[in-house]
């Protein structure tokens, strides 16, 4: 048998490929969604890890330059949500902080780990600053 009758009766074996590590899938994603938000909202994100996966927050006491870019970081978690506090001993000064969260697993309840830290889900604006006393 000639080589190039053997090649086409049995094809070369080609590795398989194999699965991405789940971690670093997610932990990639919460490094972009930081730099992207930190990007768009022009003030540093944050990187917070827990079990089963990342929290990315921003937080701001002045509107974002690039609102949509915010937005679009935002959505690239599995689950987000914004919370408005006064910051104390300033006046009345009003921090944002919008978040993105990416999980090993989906997300299908409250996480006691975190009680308390979700106060604000889908309330109040993503404009990233306030109107009120001390927030030019």
């Amino acid at each position: 048998m000639r080589p190039e009758e053997q090649s086409e009766e049995q094809p070369e074996e080609q590795p398989e490929e194999q699965p991405a590590d789940p971690d670093e899938e997610i932990r990639l994603r919460a490094w972009t969604i930081a730099e992207r938000l930190a990007r768009a909202g022009g003030e540093d994100a944050w990187l917070i890890a827990f079990e089963g996966g990342y929290r990315v927050e921003l937080r701001s006491t002045r509107p974002a330059p690039d609102l949509l870019g915010v937005l679009a970081a935002l959505g690239m978690g599995d689950r987000w949500g914004h919370r408005r506090s006064t910051l104390p001993h300033t006046g009345g000064l009003v921090q944002d902080t919008v978040w993105s969260e990416v999980r090993l697993e989906p997300f299908d309840g409250p996480d006691p780990g975190w009680a308390g830290r979700t106060s604000g889900v889908g309330e109040g604006s993503l404009k990233g600053g306030s109107s009120g006393p001390g927030n030019a």
